[in-house]
């Protein structure tokens, strides 16, 4: 099979484009074993006998060439150099007419959304690969990320479905807008750092607002520090584990509505929502319905750094305080270890570099910097102190003197949450969510039916579209199943169809439409 069977959209791009000689040569030697879901090799060449070693040597692999010009693949089909390439885990990918790297790396993430990956730099100068890669490890963390939570995404509809109604008798905390203006916040991280910041951060406690998200909440308790305002959004076990170590009961819990469902028992301070827009559909749908508002709080975030510790930021600066200093925010595993040592022993024992990891903190800090760079007339400083972290944020240590009392902080905290309740009743909340489960219903009878052989599949596609449940819950799911569907059946060599992939995949959404339908 050459690349032309393999890709027919080659076909007519080879008789219009103008083919031109690469360098197809094989500078690397494939390694001998590779512990990842995908190897990618920048550059293409004609396949050697090592390159067989190499695939039966790794079952579970797919290898991807990337061609930097379309013009390079079309001379080395033309001159039928692509003997080999029909084996299925092989893929290759051009970059399209005017797409530079983040395209390029965007497109190839899409495609393959692994996460794990490793690279074959074949030749390429150092500096140019080492850019590549970056931008590669980049994109591909965040597409792992989108795939997983489509995938899951009916897992995370039990946070959501639990947590929606406490909208009742949560308050709006976009209402809170200028209510500090030019009060100092600090944004704390459970980084390795905390720990030096302990003294100065208990001086603070009525000279400026502390803002404490996640494992941070717990770090600040064992060293002694109470924080004015909290903040959880991880839907995952982990925030349980972190949070139910805490005894920080009486400050306010700024959440949105994936978080852990059973993280509220550890509060009593009183619940503020923020509408984040990382609840997935059915979150916005339901925001939409109920008259919940954005404000634009979020606004300057992108999709690569929505932590705890940048919505901290936004609504500190929403809140109109200035300076904002950066406590404990290590974006790095500096002496080998993940958390601040006064969290959990368990927390604090050494960790291995993880490249992804380190990729989603460098994502987090470029975020922090370019919202720094985005509001000139705020100051914003790192308290860590080695000038490491930031390129836009300079180095600063918290001391007293530069800061002056302020007046009863934790009293304007309880007024502004008694103004500013949501009008939404429990009535309203019971009453979207019925009209969703009745949605679930038809959609669950449509999918048995198809599965039973009693719908034909074109009359099934059009059903299942005009499906608002399915909209909500299942379509992403659809789609982010199929790659790593057909991953599985290429590995075990099994014969497949369409129509079989499709089948095992909407088996799947029975089996969580079911579950969600009895959880409403």
């Amino acid at each position: 099979m050459s690349l032309l069977s393999k890709y027919p959209e080659l076909g007519p791009l080879s008789i219009f484009l103008e083919k031109e000689e690469g360098k197809y040569q094989q500078k690397e030697a494939f390694p001998e074993k590779v512990e990842a879901e995908a190897l990618f090799v920048f550059g293409i060449f004609p396949l050697q006998s090592n390159f067989t070693t190499f695939l039966r040597s790794n079952k579970n692999i797919e290898v991807v060439f990337l061609v930097d010009t379309l013009a390079e693949l079309l001379y080395f089909v033309d001159a039928k150099l692509d003997k080999g390439f029909e084996e299925e885990r092989l893929h290759v990918m051009w970059k399209e007419d005017g797409w530079e790297d983040i395209a390029f790396a965007e497109a190839v993430a899409r495609r393959f959304p692994y996460e794990k990956v490793a690279f074959l730099q074949n030749g390429i100068e150092d500096t140019r690969f080492d850019l590549l890669k970056k931008t590669f490890l980049r994109k591909m963390v965040l597409e792992n990320s989108v795939h997983k939570e489509l995938i899951n995404y009916p897992k995370l509809c039990e946070n959501l479905f639990a947590n929606i109604p406490k909208l009742a008798e949560a308050f709006d905390i976009g209402l809170w807008k200028d209510a500090f203006v030019g009060v100092p916040a600090i944004i704390g991280g459970a980084g390795p750092s905390l720990s030096k910041h302990q003294e100065a951060l208990r001086a603070m406690q009525d000279k400026a607002l502390i803002f404490a998200g996640g494992s941070t909440i717990t770090a600040m308790d064992r060293l002694g520090i109470d924080p004015h305002l909290l903040f959880a959004i991880d839907p995952n076990e982990e925030e349980y584990d972190r949070l139910r170590y805490s005894y920080q009961f009486d400050a306010p819990l700024i959440y949105g509505n994936r978080v852990q469902k059973d993280i509220f028992r550890f509060f009593s301070g009183g619940y503020g929502y923020l509408r984040t827009g990382t609840g997935g559909l059915f979150d916005e749908y339901m925001d939409d319905k109920l008259g919940v508002k954005s404000y634009d709080i979020l606004q300057h975030l992108s999709e690569e750094a929505l932590s705890v510790t940048t919505i901290a930021l936004m609504v500190a600066i929403h809140l109109g305080c200035n300076p904002i200093y950066f406590a404990g925010v290590d974006l790095s595993l500096k002496k080998e270890k993940r958390y601040s040592g006064d969290i959990l022993a368990a927390w604090e024992s050494s960790v291995k570099v993880d490249p992804q990891q380190q990729t989603r903190w460098m994502m987090e800090k470029d975020v922090i910097d370019a919202v720094a760079k985005s509001y000139p007339a705020k100051d914003f400083f790192d308290a860590t102190g080695d000038g490491t972290t930031f390129q836009q944020v300079p180095v600063k240590r918290i001391e007293e003197k530069h800061f002056k009392r302020q007046k009863s902080l934790a009293i304007r905290i309880a007024n502004l949450q008694k103004e500013s309740k949501f009008n939404i009743t429990p009535y309203q909340i019971m009453e979207e969510m019925g009209e969703i489960k009745g949605s679930l219903e038809v959609l669950i009878g449509f999918v048995e039916k198809y599965l039973e052989g009693e719908l034909v599949y074109s009359l099934f596609v059009y059903e299942v579209e005009e499906n608002k449940a399915f909209d909500l819950f299942f379509k992403g799911m659809v789609m982010a199943l199929e790659a790593p569907l057909i991953k599985r059946l290429r590995v075990e060599k099994k014969r497949y169809s369409e129509e079989m992939v499709t089948k095992e995949i909407f088996a799947k959404v029975l089996e969580e439409a079911k579950k969600l339908f009895y959880l409403i």
